[in-house]
């Protein structure tokens, strides 16, 4: 990632952490793949204060999903935005075997 966009990312998460904690809310990134989630460890200390959990679907994920907000602050839990959606093929003509 360049410096330009490692800072707007570092910026984003700084906005939703801040968002979070001042409106009182949970707030979610998209999908973050492998780099975009070492920036988001390069501003964890920045982003501490509103609390925050990764998360993508599975245990041991590559791209996670950041939730801002902590259950303890908030005074209720919001699930993770993440569906699992099943795909199969309508006639067994499309079917590959």
């Amino acid at each position: 990632m360049f410096d330009k966009d490692t800072q707007q990312l570092k910026n984003r998460f700084r906005e939703l952490a801040d968002k979070s904690y001042n409106q009182g809310i949970y707030t979610f990134t998209s999908f973050l793949g492998l780099s975009e989630q070492d920036t988001f460890w390069q501003c964890e200390a920045d982003v501490r204060h509103a609390g925050f959990t990764l998360y993508g679907g599975t245990e041991n994920a590559t791209r996670v999903v950041a939730r801002f907000g902590k259950e303890a602050d908030l005074g209720y839990e919001v699930p993770f935005p993440i569906v699992c959606i099943h795909i199969s093929p309508l006639q067994s003509l499309f079917v590959k075997t």
